[in-house]
Protein backbone atom coordinates (compact mmCIF):
# COMPACT_ATOMS: atom_id res chain seq x y z
CA UNK A 1 0.00 0.00 0.00
CA UNK A 2 2.55 2.78 1.19
CA UNK A 3 5.50 1.16 -1.50
CA UNK A 4 5.63 4.13 -3.34
CA UNK A 5 6.87 6.75 -0.36
CA UNK A 6 9.10 3.26 1.75
CA UNK A 7 12.03 4.50 2.36
CA UNK A 8 13.23 1.40 4.10
CA UNK A 9 15.53 0.31 0.82
CA UNK A 10 17.16 3.81 1.06
CA UNK A 11 18.16 3.17 4.87
CA UNK A 12 19.30 -0.33 3.95
CA UNK A 13 21.28 0.99 0.92
CA UNK A 14 22.79 3.60 3.39
CA UNK A 15 24.21 0.91 6.01
CA UNK A 16 25.57 -0.88 3.01
CA UNK A 17 28.01 1.65 2.48
CA UNK A 18 29.41 0.98 5.98
CA UNK A 19 31.20 -2.12 4.52
CA UNK A 20 34.79 -1.77 3.14
CA UNK A 21 35.07 -1.21 -0.38
CA UNK A 22 37.99 -3.57 -0.79
CA UNK A 23 37.05 -6.55 2.18
CA UNK A 24 33.07 -5.95 2.06
CA UNK A 25 33.52 -6.10 5.89
CA UNK A 26 31.48 -3.86 8.23
CA UNK A 27 33.41 -1.37 9.30
CA UNK A 28 32.43 -0.10 12.82
CA UNK A 29 33.97 2.61 13.61
CA UNK A 30 32.39 4.34 11.39
CA UNK A 31 28.47 3.27 12.63
CA UNK A 32 29.99 4.76 15.68
CA UNK A 33 30.96 7.67 14.38
CA UNK A 34 28.00 8.67 12.45
CA UNK A 35 25.26 7.26 14.94
CA UNK A 36 26.19 7.09 18.33
CA UNK A 37 28.99 10.39 18.37
CA UNK A 38 26.05 12.44 17.63
CA UNK A 39 23.69 11.45 20.19
CA UNK A 40 26.71 11.65 22.84
CA UNK A 41 27.39 15.15 21.58
CA UNK A 42 23.82 16.41 21.92
CA UNK A 43 23.17 15.16 25.11
CA UNK A 44 26.51 17.07 26.13
CA UNK A 45 25.18 20.02 24.23
CA UNK A 46 21.77 19.84 26.24
CA UNK A 47 23.69 19.59 29.56
CA UNK A 48 25.49 22.62 28.64
CA UNK A 49 21.81 24.35 28.31
CA UNK A 50 21.93 25.59 24.83
CA UNK A 51 19.07 26.31 23.03
CA UNK A 52 18.37 25.96 19.72
CA UNK A 53 14.97 28.24 19.77
CA UNK A 54 16.17 31.46 18.37
CA UNK A 55 17.47 30.05 15.37
CA UNK A 56 15.16 27.51 14.17
CA UNK A 57 14.29 29.44 11.13
CA UNK A 58 17.59 29.37 9.95
CA UNK A 59 18.37 26.24 10.29
CA UNK A 60 14.86 25.42 8.33
CA UNK A 61 16.62 27.40 5.72
CA UNK A 62 20.23 25.82 5.62
CA UNK A 63 18.70 22.12 6.30
CA UNK A 64 15.94 22.61 2.98
CA UNK A 65 18.65 24.34 0.58
CA UNK A 66 21.22 21.66 1.39
CA UNK A 67 18.36 19.38 0.54
CA UNK A 68 17.51 21.03 -2.56
CA UNK A 69 21.24 20.65 -3.51
CA UNK A 70 21.70 16.84 -2.86
CA UNK A 71 18.70 16.20 -4.68
CA UNK A 72 20.96 18.37 -7.80
CA UNK A 73 23.71 16.08 -7.08
CA UNK A 74 21.80 12.91 -7.10
CA UNK A 75 20.71 13.15 -10.58
CA UNK A 76 24.62 14.40 -11.51
CA UNK A 77 26.14 10.62 -9.63
CA UNK A 78 23.67 9.39 -11.62
CA UNK A 79 24.74 10.58 -14.34
CA UNK A 80 28.31 9.27 -13.72
CA UNK A 81 27.66 6.22 -12.63
CA UNK A 82 26.08 5.64 -16.00
CA UNK A 83 29.15 6.67 -18.06
CA UNK A 84 30.84 4.32 -15.64
CA UNK A 85 28.98 1.37 -15.83
CA UNK A 86 29.57 1.86 -19.18
CA UNK A 87 33.34 2.02 -19.29
CA UNK A 88 34.44 -0.18 -16.21
CA UNK A 89 34.29 -3.52 -15.75
CA UNK A 90 30.73 -4.20 -12.65
CA UNK A 91 33.22 -4.02 -9.94
CA UNK A 92 36.01 -1.49 -10.08
CA UNK A 93 36.56 0.65 -7.13
CA UNK A 94 35.12 4.02 -8.79
CA UNK A 95 31.97 2.39 -9.44
CA UNK A 96 31.37 0.76 -5.91
CA UNK A 97 31.91 4.21 -4.71
CA UNK A 98 29.66 5.54 -7.33
CA UNK A 99 27.06 3.44 -5.77
CA UNK A 100 28.22 4.63 -2.13
CA UNK A 101 27.62 8.28 -2.75
CA UNK A 102 24.14 6.98 -4.46
CA UNK A 103 23.20 5.62 -1.66
CA UNK A 104 24.59 8.13 0.93
CA UNK A 105 23.05 11.04 -0.91
CA UNK A 106 19.80 9.55 -1.09
CA UNK A 107 19.69 9.00 2.61
CA UNK A 108 21.08 12.51 3.25
CA UNK A 109 18.05 14.01 1.07
CA UNK A 110 15.44 11.68 3.34
CA UNK A 111 17.40 12.70 6.86
CA UNK A 112 17.08 16.53 5.28
CA UNK A 113 13.29 15.93 4.86
CA UNK A 114 13.17 13.90 8.52
CA UNK A 115 14.92 17.25 9.67
CA UNK A 116 12.59 19.58 8.49
CA UNK A 117 9.66 18.14 10.00
CA UNK A 118 11.28 18.18 13.03
CA UNK A 119 12.02 21.82 12.56
CA UNK A 120 8.24 22.66 11.56
CA UNK A 121 6.90 20.46 15.02
CA UNK A 122 8.85 22.14 17.14
CA UNK A 123 8.53 25.37 16.08
CA UNK A 124 4.65 24.23 16.76
CA UNK A 125 5.38 23.30 20.30
CA UNK A 126 7.27 26.36 21.21
CA UNK A 127 4.29 28.59 20.55
CA UNK A 128 2.81 26.84 23.68
CA UNK A 129 3.92 26.25 27.25
CA UNK A 130 5.77 22.09 27.21
CA UNK A 131 7.27 20.75 30.04
CA UNK A 132 11.37 21.84 30.24
CA UNK A 133 12.01 17.64 29.54
CA UNK A 134 9.76 17.65 26.42
CA UNK A 135 11.74 20.74 25.05
CA UNK A 136 15.02 19.01 26.48
CA UNK A 137 14.31 15.77 25.18
CA UNK A 138 13.40 17.28 21.36
CA UNK A 139 15.80 19.58 21.23
CA UNK A 140 18.68 16.59 22.01
CA UNK A 141 16.83 14.79 19.09
CA UNK A 142 17.10 17.74 17.12
CA UNK A 143 20.65 18.32 17.55
CA UNK A 144 21.61 14.77 16.83
CA UNK A 145 19.86 14.75 14.07
CA UNK A 146 22.02 18.00 12.80
CA UNK A 147 25.47 16.35 13.74
CA UNK A 148 24.66 13.18 12.52
CA UNK A 149 23.45 15.13 9.11
CA UNK A 150 26.67 17.13 9.19
CA UNK A 151 28.74 14.09 9.87
CA UNK A 152 27.00 12.17 6.61
CA UNK A 153 27.83 15.46 4.26
CA UNK A 154 31.06 15.08 5.52
CA UNK A 155 31.30 11.30 4.19
CA UNK A 156 29.58 11.78 1.13
CA UNK A 157 32.38 14.67 0.89
CA UNK A 158 35.15 12.34 1.28
CA UNK A 159 33.80 9.84 -1.01
CA UNK A 160 33.59 12.04 -3.44
CA UNK A 161 37.20 13.20 -3.28
CA UNK A 162 38.23 9.04 -3.65
CA UNK A 163 36.51 8.77 -6.92
CA UNK A 164 37.65 11.90 -8.28
CA UNK A 165 40.85 10.82 -7.14
CA UNK A 166 40.78 7.56 -8.45
CA UNK A 167 40.02 9.00 -11.60
CA UNK A 168 43.32 11.14 -11.59
CA UNK A 169 45.80 8.45 -10.86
Amino acid sequence: MFSSINVWNIVKGHFATFKSVDTGKMIPIDIILIFFTPISLSLILIFCNISIANIMSDLIKVVAFFGAFLFNLLALIYNIRDKIQQTLEPNSTRLKFAKHIHANISYAILVSIFMIILFIIYEIILNKEVHWLLDKAYTTIIVASLIHYLLTLIMILVKIYVILKIEED
